[in-house]
């Protein structure tokens, strides 16, 4: 009773109140000492008998031995992903070893991958083999089976149907008032989606989303290192509930460390895909909070959201940047250019030509042959096109999360352009009142800017800062960044080439860093600028 007790109080501190696991140790350490200590002035030395030493002894010290006992933990696999193709691997289970390939078999294109999957490693004079590249997957059924054994939940998320209803004047406060979710067929492709099969069957719609960052920190290493997530959020539950951490569904943890290729991403959704392939001709679950005799479930991805970068390794279209930047109609950057704006004219690209193109580029006998379908559609193949019902041209929705929830766009225009836009024009009439003014060169004197940082004459200025943007314009490869030669040579030109006092009344007008200088108004010297330009170019790529 009282180890039942500990585990509760140190549970509930852990799930509702955020408690970190180093605390929930020292929780478990504190409430030991504390029974220890008790038994000790309640029973003294000699009637401190076996039974308690045993329960001290039994005491659990970390949470996650306690995560495993309530069974709060999801159920996941391990599956060795190859570092070069990227195509994951589940482990087969020898007298409870999981054992996995020595080397990669998939065949792209015509080509044999041929990779190192695993390492040896010994354990207790026991060899066993571990992935060189673990990818960590959670099971879609467990988590919706618990999802629906909550109180509440299954009401909220069946009660999305009979709420939903279409927008009359155009406007949307929820995706269900979307004619494409009222639209929506089931696997008989006649009857919708949310009628199909038994009355008491569930019907649930979910979001799929992948991004990656750097756990890091982009100023601590670089924006090289990345680890990447692929998430599900079910549609059904309320706005204010559908986002919480707690009702999000984390199906992989796509491994580092460096960032995934374009192609790369497809392998690790064949767990999530081949989960909704089953759902999508139904699944029982046991037992619900409404049905404990068990109830039949049907589940579909019906959005993709995603920044662009990743909607496109998602989705398989090509960037904004190639000849075909735009995957819903048959655009090209050499036939229509940026220019063409004329709406009524685009030719929209049919989701049944899509999936064609898709699957040319998948069968391709060699990679030349796929690459020269790509360049004729500008469209890869997409796993979730395993899903029959899946659409490339409406399933994949606008992120807005870095633009509103993160305020890029308000820090675009109001903290940067702004910024420096006044700045710029505030120095630009200084320089003007200034020009019939004795040269700094013939008089000796030092002109400086309203910063106080010393600036040369009207033209020099200019074409200072000319040189200046065109250096930090550069595309740099994400090869290149990397602590490499090759970048410190760029770093070390663009010090030798660009008037720093310039330079650094550009750095400090758009915020980016803090420009100090001394009783006289002068920049810093030496080592000390050096690392502020170094600091500039890592905050700028």
């Amino acid at each position: 009773m009282i180890l039942q007790l500990a585990a509760l109080i140190v549970v509930i501190c852990h799930i509702l109140l955020s408690l970190s696991h180093q605390g929930c140790s020292w929780l478990f350490s504190m409430v030991q000492y504390i029974v220890q200590s008790t038994l000790f002035q309640a029973l003294g030395e000699r009637g401190f008998g076996g039974y308690f030493t045993s329960l001290l002894e039994s005491f659990p010290l970390d949470i996650w031995t306690i995560s495993w006992a309530f069974n709060l933990e999801g159920q996941a696999i391990i599956f060795a992903a190859c570092s070069s193709c990227h195509m994951t691997y589940p482990p087969v289970s020898v007298k409870g070893i999981p054992v996995y390939p020595e080397e990669c078999d998939w065949h792209s294109h015509g080509s044999l991958c041929g990779e190192l999957l695993i390492r040896n490693k010994v354990v207790e004079d026991v060899v066993i083999h571990i992935p060189l590249r673990p990818y960590i997957a959670f099971d879609f059924k467990d988590w919706m089976a618990g999802m629906l054994s909550r109180t509440g939940y299954e009401e909220m998320m069946d009660g999305a149907w009979v709420k939903a209803s279409l927008a009359v004047d155009g406007s949307m406060s929820d995706i269900f008032q979307e004619s494409t979710v009222h639209k929506f067929k089931g696997p008989d492709e006649k009857t919708l989606f949310h009628l199909y099969s038994e009355q008491d069957a569930g019907h649930y719609l979910l979001s799929l989303c992948y991004d990656s960052f750097n756990p890091l920190g982009n100023k601590a290493t670089g924006k090289d290192i990345s680890i990447g997530m692929i998430s599900l959020a079910c549609l059904n539950l309320p706005i204010e509930e559908r986002y919480k951490p707690e009702n999000i569904f984390l199906a992989g943890i796509v491994p580092g460390h460096k960032e995934t290729p374009t192609m790369g991403i497809n392998p690790y959704l064949h767990s999530i895909i081949d989960a909704f392939l089953e759902f999508w001709t139904r699944i029982h679950i046991n037992c619900t909070a409404l049905f404990p005799s068990g109830r039949l479930v049907y589940c579909a991805i019906i959005a993709v959201v995603c920044d662009q970068s990743a909607a496109q390794k998602i989705g398989g279209y090509s960037s904004y940047r190639q000849c075909h930047f735009c995957y819903l109609d048959k655009c090209s950057k050499d036939v229509h250019g940026y220019h063409d704006f004329d709406c009524t004219a685009w030719e929209y690209s049919m989701n049944e030509e899509i999936q064609c193109q898709a699957a040319d580029y998948l069968n391709a006998p060699s990679p030349k042959e796929a690459q020269s379908h790509f360049d004729k559609s500008g469209i890869r193949w997409c796993e979730l096109l395993m899903l029959l019902y899946y659409r490339l041209d409406c399933f994949v929705v606008v992120d807005i999360m870095h633009d509103s929830f993160f305020g890029l766009v308000k820090e675009h225009f109001q903290m940067i352009l702004d910024t420096y836009g006044t700045s710029y024009t505030n120095w630009k009439h200084q320089m003007k009142k200034k020009k019939n003014t004795a040269s700094p060169m013939a008089t000796g004197a030092q002109r400086t800017s309203a910063l106080g940082i010393a600036i040369p004459d009207d033209e020099g200025q200019l074409k200072c800062l000319q040189h200046t943007i065109a250096a930090l314009e550069v595309d740099l490869s994400p090869s290149v960044i990397d602590g490499s030669q090759a970048y410190g040579d760029y770093v070390e030109d663009l010090a030798k080439h660009t008037h720093l006092p310039t330079l650094l009344h550009l750095v400090h007008s758009l915020g980016c860093l803090k420009v100090e200088v001394d009783n006289d108004g002068k920049y810093m010297e030496d080592s000390q600028t050096k690392e502020q330009v170094c600091s500039l170019i890592d905050y700028i790529y």
